[in-house]
């Protein structure tokens, strides 16, 4: 099987995409974000990716989606809608109605049988924990998985549930930027470990 990635609430073929440079050296992937429009970028740039326009969330149905002036900052998150109202320059242009899916859904509708997935993407603003939750994690387990964590401090960090909940799955944090933890498959030969 190929390479192969997935991007939950992909935004933007290149601008902010986690995987634009790998989709430009071969690699090809599923991308899901819930923005009306965003597909058509996706298909037109991005042509070998299955690109699909819905929310993932733990429970399936419609939620409210809070697109803003700058699409990167759209969430499902009433609060943190909310909150970036309040102390950014920032506003909600509109509010749409959009269905959800969970993550191990869509994985065994678009993956081909023995398609592995090297790299998952996860940035779905203050929704990331209901992404993680939605995916059969013995089914479906991705070599790496990059997830936002907006926690500055590892002690906060270790805490999360988030955190633990992939800990628990037999994944280890072996990188932290700013905003976003990098996780490998602990089960992996190769895989780094805790401290490395």
């Amino acid at each position: 099987s190929k390479v192969f990635y997935v991007e939950v609430r992909a935004h933007h073929p290149a601008r902010f995409s986690n995987t634009f440079l790998i989709y430009q050296s071969g690699w090809r992937g599923i991308n899901i974000d819930p923005c009306p429009g965003t597909t058509a970028a996706f298909k037109m740039a991005r042509p070998r990716d299955i690109n699909l326009a819905f929310g993932i969330s733990d429970e399936p149905g419609t939620l409210k989606y809070f697109v803003f002036n700058d699409t990167a900052l759209n969430t499902f998150d009433r609060e943190l809608a909310r909150e970036r109202e309040l102390n950014t320059a920032y506003r909600v242009v509109r509010t749409l109605e959009i269905p959800t899916v969970r993550l191990e859904t869509v994985l065994r509708m678009h993956l081909e049988p023995g398609q592995t997935i090297d790299f998952m993407s996860i940035d779905v603003e203050g929704f990331d924990f209901k992404v993680i939750k939605s995916n059969d994690w013995s089914r479906f387990r991705p070599s790496y998985v990059l997830v936002e964590l907006l926690e500055h401090d590892m002690a906060t960090v270790e805490a999360d549930p988030l955190h633990l909940f992939l800990q628990d799955r037999d994944y280890v944090l072996y990188a932290k930027t700013v905003n976003t933890a990098f996780y490998a498959d602990a089960r992996l030969s190769a895989a780094p470990s805790a401290g490395s």
